[in-house]
């Protein structure tokens, strides 16, 4: 199998059609691509609904959600995909991206109050981003093709 170089265009026409493919592989350039677009469009919308959510009266909130539900799963399936091509089980991509994502929208609903209480919560989503960054970094791992 000849290995092709991935576009920015294939890797985001692959990001929106197998939005629902926990199947197989993705490879790291459609990884991070991917994540690249993401971290361009996506969050400086995120950024800005929370500098001008309190003259909005919490309209910016409700975008902001949507975004996120909007990217949760295609994003979530593309994470599974590459921990698979690394060679690794796609069990350690629900506990590792998962936990980041039900701990981040946890430490989102909590009031202020009891997330003084809950900060090392950060924390460990902080841990996990690593993780899953040193394991996304990783080269895909070779199959047999036998």
């Amino acid at each position: 199998m000849k290995n092709k170089r991935m576009s920015w265009g294939s890797a985001i026409k692959e990001y929106v059609t197998r939005a629902f493919d926990f199947k197989g592989r993705s490879s790291r350039a459609a990884y991070w691509w991917a994540l690249f677009t993401f971290a361009i469009v996506v969050s400086p919308i995120i950024i800005l609904t929370d500098v001008f959510n309190y003259s909005w009266n919490g309209w910016l909130e409700m975008v902001r959600f949507f975004i996120s539900l909007i990217v949760l799963v295609p994003t979530f399936s593309l994470t599974v995909r590459r921990y698979r091509d690394v060679g690794m089980r796609p069990g350690y991509a629900y506990v590792i991206h998962g936990g980041q994502v039900v701990i981040s929208l946890t430490t989102n609903v909590m009031s202020a109050s009891m997330f003084h209480r809950f900060v090392f919560l950060n924390w460990i989503v902080a841990v996990l981003a690593i993780i899953e960054f040193i394991i996304v970094l990783r080269p895909s791992a070779q199959v047999d093709q036998s």
